[in-house]
């Protein structure tokens, strides 16, 4: 059973469904967050301004719910901390099993990356501005431009310009996304909000080295100094 708050009243839908199923057979919940994770992120995810009373109302409806289920799946410890914290669940119900990439898909390459260019920068995310595309822009336009090339997937409709190179048709896995992964030499991902991102994982499977912000269970995934660097959400530096 996956669970989701992407819309206002998601929350409190699935779990009267929960409530409902768990009542009759065991139901094992999957999310790669809970509505408390994102309540943070209301503003970058589009959702209404928190109210206290709807808010109360939902957390009871998740806790009566949750309180049923036989066991969670979740995408990271960062999603199993709030099932704990925020709804009073069992830690010894929850499990956290990350999504998988295909690592034979995006291994590296041998001398895939050239010496003779200007450092390759790849940035991917289909929500241009929760995932931070416009402030690397930003800083690309003042600091880096001239000395690197940027490669931006992303459904946004972002006009290509002067060192910047935009990929609005590649969808997961495609062919021509693999490409990028093995191609460029490093990949800023500076989200404002986020769960468990994908596309980080794909990275480091192409070999290649994460600037990342630190948000979610992003920290899961990037060992600062060791498999990338971890900044400041919203920070230029």
């Amino acid at each position: 059973f996956a669970t989701g708050e992407r819309r206002e009243g998601d929350g409190t839908t699935v779990s009267l469904f929960l409530d409902s199923f768990a009542r009759r057979m065991p139901v094992i919940v999957s999310t790669d967050a809970t509505a408390a994770n994102k309540d943070g992120m209301r503003e970058q995810y589009d959702l209404p301004p928190r109210s206290g009373l709807v808010e109360a109302v939902k957390t009871l409806a998740y806790r009566r719910a949750f309180a049923n289920a036989a066991g969670f799946l979740v995408w990271c410890e960062w999603a199993g901390r709030s099932l704990v914290e925020d709804y009073g669940v069992d830690p010894a119900k929850v499990r956290a099993i990350p999504p998988g990439v295909d690592v034979e898909l995006y291994a590296p390459v041998a001398d895939a990356r050239a010496a003779d260019r200007p450092v390759k920068l790849l940035f991917v995310g289909g929500d241009f501005r929760r995932k931070g595309g416009d402030i690397l822009l930003e800083v690309f336009r003042a600091r880096f431009r001239g000395r690197a090339a940027l490669h931006l997937v992303t459904r946004a409709p972002v006009p290509e310009e002067p060192g910047v190179h935009v990929y609005r048709d590649l969808g997961p896995n495609d062919p021509r996304l693999v490409e990028l992964f093995r191609t460029s030499d490093l990949f800023v991902f500076p989200t404002l909000s986020d769960c468990f991102p994908v596309a980080p994982l794909e990275a480091m499977a192409a070999g290649l080295p994460v600037i990342a912000t630190r948000v979610g269970g992003i920290p899961e995934q990037v060992v600062s100094g060791e498999t990338g660097l971890l900044v400041r959400p919203g920070s230029p530096m």
